[in-house]
């Protein structure tokens, strides 16, 4: 019977724990050094190192990072660009990801087509530079 009742406990106590949820905590660690781009626009001075983008804004002296926990999903950054015309910064990557950084809170918009693309061989899809025609 003792068997029975310890069973029990054991069973509703393992219900009624509660996780602990630590997401919130989570810090990036990230590579800050071999700048691989540099762009200027908006007032900012925006860098790019292999996993990371931060803006420097000169208004305001603040600098801020844009990592992949902050939403950029590529993994080894190639160039970046800004367009005036659009007010949003363009990152390149290695694997031929594109992603439109826009907007005041930072919103990523992920551009598939090369890395999607199976006629062009994985070595030769990684972005070199933008040029912006007619901006």
């Amino acid at each position: 019977m003792l068997k029975h009742i310890t069973k029990i406990l054991l069973f509703i106590v393992a219900f009624t724990a509660s996780a602990q949820n630590y997401s919130g905590l989570w810090e990036g660690h990230f590579s800050y050094f071999k700048i691989k781009d540099i762009a200027k626009g908006n007032n900012k001075i925006y860098a790019a190192s292999e996993n990371v983008l931060f803006s420097y804004d000169l208004s305001t002296n603040e600098l801020l990072t844009l990592t992949t926990v902050d939403g950029l999903s590529g993994e080894f950054i190639t160039t970046i660009a800004y367009s005036e015309a659009y007010q949003s910064l363009i990152v390149g990557y290695e694997n031929g990801l594109i992603e439109i950084v826009s907007g005041s809170d930072n919103e990523v918009l992920s551009v598939v087509d090369i890395l999607e693309k199976e006629t062009i061989s994985p070595s030769l899809k990684k972005i070199n530079h933008f040029n912006e025609h007619n901006g």
